[in-house]
């Protein structure tokens, strides 16, 4: 239901199947993204591939969450909160990926320079 949430405030619909072709699109387009970002090092890439990782991410955790945190076994009230922790933990992930974008090197060249070690 959470999904449904995020998706009718950005697209004001709730029909499945479109939001699973969403999620389809955007992990197809993080095939894309993921080399791009190290062929074209500037900090526009940088900041769509944070994005686009945290939201994937964020996306595969919360289905996980959902699917085996029910409220059929845990109540009505666990699986809120479970699903709020992944929200919030997943805005902290996007929000330090944003800080370290803006203050330091970027994504990409820190990832060159532990690939370099």
């Amino acid at each position: 239901w959470q999904t449904d949430l995020c998706f009718c405030i950005l697209f004001l619909d709730t029909n499945h199947a479109k939001i699973w072709t969403v999620e389809r699109i955007l992990s197809g387009a993080l095939l894309a993204v993921l080399p791009l970002s190290f062929i074209i090092n500037n900090s526009a890439m940088d900041y769509l591939l944070a994005t686009s990782l945290v939201l994937h991410i964020h996306w595969g955790i919360e289905a996980i969450t959902v699917d085996y945190i029910r409220p059929s076994i845990f109540g009505p009230v666990i699986p809120k909160i479970a699903v709020m922790l992944v929200y919030i933990l997943s805005s902290i992930a996007l929000s330090g990926l944003f800080y370290f974008n803006y203050t330091d090197v970027g994504l990409t060249h820190a990832i060159r320079m532990i690939v370099k070690m």
